[in-house]
């Protein structure tokens, strides 16, 4: 358990640093700004969008992703996704029997990503990267441990 938080902090701390450092725009943002006539320019005070989940509102008679994706504080954040980094994080640490159905719905949150326009396949591709980086990374510092506690154990 120690080592997935390790791993899921480190997931979290290079995404958001990638995503301040490299902003990236997603695929909604494209459909909206780039093929029209633009007034002026994008700035970061962009709000956030919910691309195809206004359908989903639409359909439930609410704009409850309406009111939550324009909150989002970080718009040009689609690489990597997040979204698809997290359940694949999981995946990689989950071991039982219900292994399939973690590979299944991080396959389904893949599409779904695409399909509502909030990630690009590069995006996934790389959330699904950056959680086996950290999980090798939590890994190499499991192995420096116990290398330590063994020079530890056998100097004593």
């Amino acid at each position: 358990m120690a080592s997935f938080c390790r791993a899921f902090g480190w997931m979290n701390l290079l995404a958001v640093s990638t995503q301040l450092a490299l902003p990236t725009a997603p695929p909604w943002f494209h459909d909206a700004y780039e093929q029209t006539a633009l007034v002026q320019q994008p700035t970061y005070n962009q709000k956030g969008h919910p691309a195809g989940l206004m359908r989903v509102d639409s359909v439930l008679g609410t704009n409850l992703f309406l009111q939550g994706y324009s909150k989002s504080p970080v718009v040009y954040g689609a690489f990597p996704s997040m979204h698809c980094g997290w359940p694949f994080i999981l995946m990689l640490y989950y071991t039982g029997q219900y292994q399939g159905l973690c590979i299944g719905y991080a396959m389904l949150l893949a599409w779904a990503a695409m399909y509502l326009k909030h990630h690009y396949l590069t995006d996934i591709l790389g959330g699904w990267a950056y959680a086996y980086l950290a999980m090798k990374l939590a890994d190499f510092g499991n192995l420096q441990v116990s290398t330590k506690d063994t020079e530890i154990k056998m100097s004593s």
